[in-house]
């Protein structure tokens, strides 16, 4: 008898229990943070920005380099076949 109890009210106890949890967790207010923690962020952030930052300029000059080349090499393409046109149109 008591099978057949739990066998029905299994189902309604997963969803009061889901219920309960998805209430509480749900909740609203947003706790600030205390000084410790906002200290322990700014002091972790100011490490890893002294490791990155000479990884970080030195990727942006190369990128930087890249960018010129690939500008410089198009121009000269363009201007190179407006030059072409110009001769052809000349000639004609």
């Amino acid at each position: 008898m008591k099978k057949d109890i739990l066998k029905y009210n299994l189902p309604l106890l997963f969803l009061l229990l889901f219920g309960l949890i998805f209430i509480t967790s749900c909740e609203k207010k947003v706790r600030p943070l205390k000084p410790r923690t906002i200290k322990l962020i700014d002091t972790l952030f100011t490490q890893q920005w002294k490791v990155l930052e000479p990884q970080q300029d030195s990727l942006c000059q190369v990128e930087k380099s890249q960018i010129f080349k690939a500008a410089y090499d198009s121009i000269l393409q363009i201007r190179t076949k407006e030059k072409s046109e110009l001769i052809q149109y000349e000639i004609q």
